[in-house]
């Protein structure tokens, strides 16, 4: 009677191993996929932040006039062509002051240091209501070690909403939110696997733009379009600490190297909202009030608001809007910004 429950033990074992296994197996090559070829599946905005990730992990510049970073707000917003042909920009489309600090730690530890940073980040990115950046780990921005760091930062210093989080949740809600079956972008990962997929044709043509142009990103749509932006600045304005942390550190890295840093004030389009207006003045008064003692930190301010028809949505200049923005920033920049 043993042997036979011996027996049956072993059969379900090998059973279970034989099913289990292969499914594993594919799971493990899913995942490696989605890291190996992330630009196939995510969408597009998510190759700006893998140009970065190129630049800070291969490239080592002599000479870089002007480094932008911030999040797609400023990347639309640069014509880098009108700026200098030594200006680059190294952005993270729905990121905040975190991704900008790593961006500018990194860039500084291999290259000579630019001759001045321009930093914008969204009010919507750097504010309560924005907190995932799994886009910045899935390209590889951020290492195991960083996301250890930024979590420890927050509960050393208890920053909602990570602080008392464990880190297997923390990661689970930062950077694996995508590979859940429900969240996924199913569409895009069947569409990759079809060689002569125009979806990885033109995310591949994209990405080969954005290198040549020096991670210039152009909205070339002139069809305006008030959504999706406009929910998140009619809000309230609510800092969120560990995006004030980050910024601190960013001023931090300025002191250190004694490199100059202008924040640019970008505008946003004409739809006569005064709440937008309060909510964008109130991000800016609070990166005022940050750097208020740092010597090499400057602001550029401009009229707020522009005809609709310089924008492809509400905060995000289109590619006239970009030539034009682009033009009075250089009227105000500094010569040094603009001359080795």
């Amino acid at each position: 009677m043993s042997l036979n429950k011996t027996k049956d033990k072993t059969f379900g074992t090998l059973w279970c191993f034989k099913v289990v296994s292969p499914l594993l197996i594919l799971y493990l090559l899913f995942i490696y996929y989605i890291i190996k070829f992330p630009e196939r599946i995510f969408e597009s905005s998510i190759l700006t932040i893998q140009y970065a990730q190129e630049i800070l992990a291969n490239s080592q510049f002599d000479k870089v006039s002007i480094l932008a970073i911030g999040d797609s707000t400023i990347g639309a917003a640069l014509n880098l062509d009108i700026l200098n042909k030594d200006a680059y920009s190294l952005v993270a489309p729905g990121g905040n002051s975190r991704e900008s600090f790593y961006i500018l730690k990194k860039f500084l530890m291999n290259n000579q240091k630019p001759k001045c940073v321009l930093m914008n980040v969204s009010a919507n990115n750097d504010s309560f209501y924005y907190e995932k950046f799994w886009k910045s780990f899935i390209v590889h921005l951020y290492s195991l070690n960083d996301l250890i760091t930024i979590w420890k930062d927050s509960e050393e210093h208890q920053f909602h909403p990570y602080a008392h989080q464990n880190l297997t949740s923390f990661w689970t809600e930062n950077y694996l939110s995508k590979l859940y079956l429900i969240n996924f972008p199913w569409f895009q990962f069947i569409q990759s696997f079809r060689g002569m997929s125009s979806f990885i044709f033109s995310h591949q043509l994209y990405l080969e733009f954005i290198r040549k142009s020096r991670g210039q990103k152009i909205y070339k749509k002139t069809d305006f379009e008030i959504a999706p932006e406009l929910e998140y600045l009619v809000k309230d304005f609510k800092p969120f600490p560990l995006d004030d942390f980050y910024f601190i550190k960013i001023l931090d890295l300025l002191n250190e190297h004694q490199l100059e840093l202008i924040y640019i004030d970008i505008p946003f389009a004409k739809v006569g909202n005064s709440k937008i207006e309060d909510f964008l003045a109130k991000n800016l008064k609070r990166k005022k009030e940050l750097a208020m003692n740092n010597p090499y930190v400057h602001f550029f301010e401009t009229q707020r608001e522009w005809d609709q028809t310089y924008f492809s949505n509400i905060n995000h200049l289109n590619e006239a809007g970009a030539i034009e923005y682009s033009k009075e920033l250089k009227s105000q920049l500094p010569k040094k910004c603009l001359n080795f």
